[in-house]
């Protein structure tokens, strides 16, 4: 019995002792200790841990990294490597490359000594390498295509440790929530206007107005390429200069890969109108970097920054709501509407537009506004998700603020809205202004816009009705029968005292081999076809290929009319699957008359 107690105890311990080896090789070796640490780095990762002083600490750095490889010379080929950034100048302190490193293969180790004054900083560490991939391939696939560095991972950390026990009190690691506005890109009471970290495809900028000669401090983090990437600018909207852009001749190197570039400068402005803005393409930025980022991470973006207290005098946000009135609004909008507001220019004029919807970076838009010059039958202006910014609340909400010169001619202000999430009902989270949902038209020069801009119908702030019913004026809509679904046939009677052109506006569905949906307009008297809808006189609308778009203007002798539009059983507003147009409330038939010869 003693023989089989002890056997099952043996068996017992071998099952323990396996299982200790077993976890031991499977974790890895110990997390080292340290004061700050970052350690258990992987390839293809930025860490960040922050901590704060509240008197100068003194600190023995050990830090573990990679060069490029085995013929690497100095610590300037480093590919992994830890550096620590001070938060309130956003100024590297401390970085591998400025050390002397002791290296095996391309295993690299320093140990160093540190003070630091007391303040916050950010300690990272990056293991991207420094050139581009945008589809890092991973530890194993890494070694055998030629990164002999990621096979170092296990050895990777950042260590700081105080030199002597009574600093030990001084220092505070961060928590995840406390860390938090490291990512803020800057901090200080003299920031006038910070982009936070720019994200994929981002947009973010600001209108401001300086009332006096200003100097302003512009810093700047992006990505240099041919095309653009990451970069920023400012512009002057009174001339359309614009007047310091981040760009290769302006900067410098920022750190990690040699196309991260930064800019740190002054920039002087005179009384006027301004646009700051920063643009992001699909990669590399933050939070998803191809390759080393650059020492200030969360600073990817730009900053505007005062230089004195007094400046905050000279240097106003332009906020449309509370410093202009309107001249023309469409807001509050609900579910499937279609509003329209007719205006004429009679002198070239500056306008902010100010506009709220719903739409994605696929490129589909459900909620928004666009401009058409009735007079060249032209879209003017159209709201994308390219140039529009986040307006809060769920990620569809995107908010537009853009200005437009516009040139003498006539023009219609749209907004038109899909079936769901709208200012009705706001199903997937309301944005920051929900009664902005819409879009509304101010001035930067109020006086010369009253005198050069007539809204003939400023009351439009419902949908255009339905037939014709309404007074006949040069320049109303006489026909909207707009929004058809399946199975339709409409007819509008027209009655045309002299010579008159109407703009005609028909969007449906005709293909090579006949059509479906489409409009035409008939004479009574005759019976004779005097405007037909056909493959021939349309463009493509969008989405499917027999969507059809016709926009023209047809001269009507004095008479009476009929305007018709029918549709077939299928593919008809409501009910377009993925094939949508682009402007699906569209479908259907839309008359104006715009110039009558008597």
């Amino acid at each position: 019995m003693r023989k089989k107690a002890l056997t099952r105890f043996q068996l017992f311990a071998l099952v323990l002792v396996t299982g200790l080896v077993l976890f031991r090789v499977f974790s890895g070796p110990p997390a080292p200790r340290g004061t700050v640490t970052i350690n258990r780095v992987e390839p293809s990762e930025l860490k960040h841990v922050a901590f704060s002083l509240d008197a100068p600490v003194t600190f023995a750095v050990e830090a573990v990294g990679s060069l490029a490889s085995v013929d690497a010379r100095d610590a300037e080929d480093l590919a992994v490597y830890g550096w620590i950034l001070d938060r309130n100048s956003r100024t590297v302190v401390w970085k591998m490359q400025d050390t002397r490193i002791r290296r095996n293969q391309t295993l690299a180790t320093v140990e160093d000594t540190l003070t630091l004054a007391s303040g916050t900083y950010d300690m990272y560490f990056t293991s991207y390498g420094n050139l581009v991939d945008p589809g890092r391939r991973g530890q194993i696939l890494g070694v055998a295509f030629g990164d002999d560095w990621i096979a170092d991972a296990d050895e990777w950390r950042l260590l700081l440790n105080v030199v002597d026990d009574e600093s030990e009190q001084h220092v505070t690691v961060l928590s995840k929530k406390d860390e938090s506005t490291a990512v803020d890109g800057a901090t200080g009471q003299k920031v006038f206007w910070a982009t936070g970290p720019v994200s994929s495809k981002g947009t973010k900028q600001h209108i401001f107005e300086v009332v006096e000669s200003v100097t302003i401090e512009v810093y700047a983090v992006g990505e240099y390429c041919s095309s653009g990437c990451d970069w920023g600018g400012i512009i002057d909207y009174a001339t359309g200069d614009t007047l310091w852009q981040l760009e290769l001749i302006n900067s410098k190197a920022a750190g990690g890969m040699q196309e991260n570039i930064s800019f740190r400068g002054d920039v002087s402005l005179e009384r006027g109108t301004y646009r700051a803005f920063y643009e992001s393409d699909r990669g590399h930025l933050f939070g998803d970097w191809y390759a080393n980022p650059p020492f200030d991470p969360s600073g990817w973006g730009m900053t505007i920054s005062l230089k004195s207290s007094a400046d905050s005098r000279r240097v106003q946000t332009f906020d449309p709501w509370t410093q202009r009135e309107p001249l023309m609004s469409i807001t509050q909008v609900g579910s499937d509407e279609n509003r329209r507001i007719p205006f004429s220019v009679s002198d070239t004029v500056s306008v902010l537009v100010y506009a709220v919807g719903e739409m994605n970076g696929s490129g589909s838009r459900y909620d928004f506004a666009t401009i058409r010059n009735v007079t060249t039958g032209d879209k003017y202006w159209e709201m994308t998700y390219k140039e529009s910014e986040p307006a809060g609340g769920y990620e569809t909400n995107r908010k537009s603020v853009v200005v437009l010169d516009l040139v003498p001619g006539r023009y219609e202000l749209a907004y038109q809205t899909d079936g769901s999430h709208d200012y009705d009902r706001f199903s997937n989270g309301e944005p920051d202004n929900p009664d902005r949902w819409g879009v509304t038209v101010f001035a930067f020069d109020e006086a010369s816009a009253q005198e050069a801009i007539s809204v003939q119908r400023v009351e439009v702030a419902q949908p255009v009705p339905e037939g014709n019913d309404f007074e006949f004026d040069a320049g109303e809509v006489v026909v909207n029968a707009t929004q058809l679904g399946n199975d339709v046939s409409i007819m509008r009677a027209l009655s045309i005292a002299d010579l008159s052109l109407v703009r005609i506006v028909a969007v449906g569905e005709i293909s090579s081999g006949g059509q479906y949906d489409y409009g035409w307009i008939e004479n009574t008297e005759s019976g004779n076809v005097v405007w037909e809808m056909t493959r021939r006189n349309t463009v493509h609308a969008g989405g499917d290929d027999h969507n059809r778009r016709f926009e023209g203007v047809v001269e009507l002798t004095p008479g009476e009319y009929i305007v018709h539009f029918k549709t077939d059983f299928t593919h008809a507003f409501g009910d377009f699957g993925d094939g949508a147009p682009d402007n699906p409330a569209e479908w259907g038939i839309r008359v104006e008359k715009i110039l009558s010869s008597g």
